[in-house]
């Protein structure tokens, strides 16, 4: 066809609809996702372990991991190294014991 003759013959056709789009499965919830989040919190942990004064904060992280995913904690051996480093560091109290916890349910000897 003449492309000058397009338009007007496209004009008095009736407008074509199109079927609506497949649904899609929508995006993992992160309740659906632990093992991610547990890596999440495990990888914040073991970046924040090497931070001097958020070593409180690294700890947190990585009980929250382990609390997530325990199974994938105490396996992990990544972990194993920020957790052996922190208890060498100068924590809180309340951080050192949670820490000590954590130490003994991974299997590391103190």
């Amino acid at each position: 066809m003449e492309p000058s003759l397009a338009h007007p013959v496209a004009t008095h056709l009736p407008p074509r609809t199109h079927p609506p789009p497949p649904p899609s499965s929508p995006p993992l919830a992160p309740a659906e996702a632990p093992g991610r989040q547990a890596a999440f919190h495990a990888d914040l942990g073991r970046s924040l372990a090497h931070l001097r004064g958020r070593e409180a904060q690294a700890v947190a992280a990585l009980l929250t991991a382990e609390e997530i995913a325990p199974q994938r904690i105490h396996a992990n051996a990544p972990v194993r190294n920020p957790v052996a480093f922190l208890t060498d560091r100068q924590l809180p109290a309340h951080a050192a014991r949670d820490l000590r916890g954590l130490a003994h349910r991974i299997g590391l000897p103190l």
